[in-house]
């Protein structure tokens, strides 16, 4: 078992968590992505070949084109996924909740809702690293 920061383990929940729950992105709403990330100080933490395939589809956009490519689409919608990632995992309430879902597995009958959830991934969150359990699958 390698001891891994909660930065990593964050941005793997989150990352892992996005990809199976993000649908397609409109290129549309990119402009407000890009200006959350500046604002949260996370856009210049994006690769920069993503960086730059995302502003130029805003310079793209704004000039009155229309991105139709399939595999552009997919492109973008991966630097989208880096780019939310690093948002979402600043939060701590959905990194505890992603941690508590990891940690239940199968028994989330024993939980009384969302509330035990998130206490349940704050507490492996407040737990030392020597007896924190593992949570990977």
């Amino acid at each position: 078992m390698a001891l891994r920061s909660i930065g990593e383990v964050a941005t793997t929940l989150v990352g892992e968590y996005l990809a199976s729950r993000l649908g397609v992105i409109n290129p549309r709403t990119l402009p407000a992505l890009r200006t959350r990330a500046i604002r949260l100080g996370v856009w210049w933490r994006v690769s920069p070949l993503r960086r730059g395939l995302l502003d130029s589809v805003i310079f793209f956009i704004r000039r009155g084109g229309v991105v139709k490519s399939p595999g552009l689409l997919a492109a973008i919608r991966q630097a989208a996924l880096e780019v939310l990632t690093l948002i979402l995992s600043r939060r701590l309430t959905l990194v505890a909740y992603l941690i508590g879902l990891r940690l239940l597995g199968r028994v989330r009958q024993l939980v009384d809702g969302v509330r035990a959830v998130v206490a349940l991934g704050i507490m492996w969150l407040n737990t030392p690293n020597w007896y924190r359990p593992d949570i990977t699958p």
